[in-house]
């Protein structure tokens, strides 16, 4: 299979890029893309409007959301800028310098961005747009950016490393709902998608297209007419007991309570019940654990169902997310027993 995708690209005499994917399973998957697709993608959206803009590489050249920024800039002759460092005052030192116009990055940066109140430490008013995506944005989250960006337009993006990026047309006013460009379907909840921009396949795995053609993303979407909003992937949620736990919900909570900082909700295994929900919680130092325990067990209870509620609780002063600013939710931690439920 291999070499037939390699036949594919010398036979259309194009160029190849090859980009690593964790896929839905955590298993790394090696992904090859026609180059000269995504150049063509690119250059169909150039836009006047975009011509001579400073645009912040926050994503890695190794992702496909860093590739997508990079070929966005050539193709509207924009100026990039690369941060010395991907942490909150880096990057809102690297706005003021360099004048940035667009942002493209992630919920999980952006909420350590507000917690960290570095922008009030540096001018971003030259900042006309943040576009976010490779996660679900939590809608309090946005409500709060708006608040404290005010002036800025936000644009919400989606794509996988295995289809690229797609274009979207974010809903007007406080929403996180979208339209999704190319051809979209959903199928028992979860979105596929056909698109030019799609891979030519996986070196090193199976075919992961259906047998008509369609993607299978992973995403659990709710669909409102035309409008899609996304909420994270399939592979994220915590099957307890045969109930799916979704984790942002679980986060959405915690993210209420006085001196949270961030936090990230996961699988912990569990003999009778399969799987019970952990959360690791980014909290101020004032904050004790034992103090942090007794607070989400009080506040959650009244907003959360028994099969939602966090029942290994740990407490880190340290940043959640990885290299590519996403939050890991890592579902091999401890075994907890059922005394604890």
């Amino acid at each position: 299979m291999t070499y037939e995708l390699f036949d594919r690209l010398k036979l259309a005499g194009h160029a190849g890029l090859v980009l690593h994917s964790s896929g839905t399973t955590g298993e790394t998957k090696i992904v090859l893309h026609d180059w000269n697709l995504l150049v063509k993608d690119a250059l169909s959206r150039r836009y006047p409007h975009n011509k001579n803009k400073v645009v912040l590489a926050m994503l890695g050249m190794d992702h496909i959301g860093g590739v997508n920024t990079l070929l966005f800039c050539l193709a509207n002759q924009c100026r990039i800028v690369f941060p010395k460092a991907r942490t909150p005052k880096s990057v809102c030192a690297a706005i003021e310098e360099y004048e940035v116009n667009i942002l493209p990055t992630t919920p999980s940066f952006l909420r350590m961005l507000l917690s960290s109140e570095a922008y009030l430490n540096h001018k971003m008013s030259s900042l006309h747009v943040i576009s976010y995506g490779t996660e679900a944005m939590p809608i309090e989250l946005l409500t709060r950016l708006r608040e404290v960006f005010h002036w800025v337009s936000f644009k919400q993006m989606y794509g996988t490393t295995e289809i690229g990026i797609l274009r979207t047309q974010s809903e007007p006013g406080n929403s996180v709902r979208m339209k999704i460009g190319g051809n979209t379907r959903v199928v028992d909840g979860m979105l596929e998608v056909k698109t030019e921009t799609s891979m030519l396949g996986y070196l090193n795995a199976p075919s992961p297209y259906t047998e008509d053609g369609w993607y299978k993303t992973g995403d659990k979407v709710d669909v409102e007419g035309e409008f899609y909003t996304i909420q994270g992937r399939e592979s994220d949620f915590i099957n307890v007991g045969g109930e799916k736990v979704n984790p942002l919900r679980v986060e959405s909570v915690i993210m209420k309570m006085p001196g949270v900082l961030d936090c990230v909700a996961y699988g912990v295994t569990n003999p009778i019940l399969g799987q019970v929900v952990g959360i690791r919680v980014q909290c101020k130092e004032t904050m004790t654990r034992p103090v942090l325990q007794r607070m989400v067990k009080l506040l959650c209870r009244p907003h959360l169902s028994r099969q939602e509620m966090p029942i290994h609780i740990e407490r880190t002063e340290y940043s959640l997310l990885n290299a590519r600013g996403k939050k890991v939710r890592k579902t091999e931690f401890v075994e907890v027993s059922n005394d604890n439920l």
